[in-house]
Order: C-alpha cells, then sequence, then structure tokens
C-alpha cells in the first residue's frame, strides 16, 4: 500500500501541476492549477505534515475544492 503514496500521489500531483508530460501541450488542460493556487495551498498546509499519503487521504479533497472545475472535483 505505500508505494501507492510512493508513486501515485506523486504523478496526480504532476498531472495537476502541469509537469506530467514532457510536451508542454499535453499539460495545458482545466485541471492544471496555477503556480499561485497551489502557493496558497502550501501556504495553508504549511504546518502539515509533508507526506503524500497525508495529502491524499486528508488534505487533497479540501484543499483543490473550489480551485478544480467542477466536472473534475465531485463532492
Amino acid at each position: 500500500m505505500h508505494l501507492f503514496y510512493e508513486n501515485i500521489a506523486k504523478y496526480v500531483f504532476e498531472y495537476w501541476t502541469g509537469t506530467f508530460f514532457s510536451d508542454a501541450s499535453q499539460n495545458n488542460e482545466p485541471y492544471v492549477l496555477a503556480k499561485s493556487v497551489w502557493l496558497e495551498i502550501g501556504n495553508q498546509m504549511h504546518s502539515l505534515p509533508e507526506k503524500w499519503a497525508a495529502w491524499i487521504t486528508i488534505y487533497s479533497l479540501p484543499l483543490l475544492k473550489g480551485r478544480l472545475p467542477s466536472e473534475y472535483y465531485n463532492e
């Protein structure tokens, strides 16, 4: 189970930050969040543990709500 946090979470993060594909044209999608959004999320997580498991299981959904287009975020 720990490999999920070491691999998948990292790749999903790269997908959302627009750094997943080496071809930049493939990284230009509505689910790619601007650097300013990630800086805001980072500021909110500043005092939180920086582990992928915590990001995926606890923090990702509340911090991405209202930032991802609604078609990519279902409650």
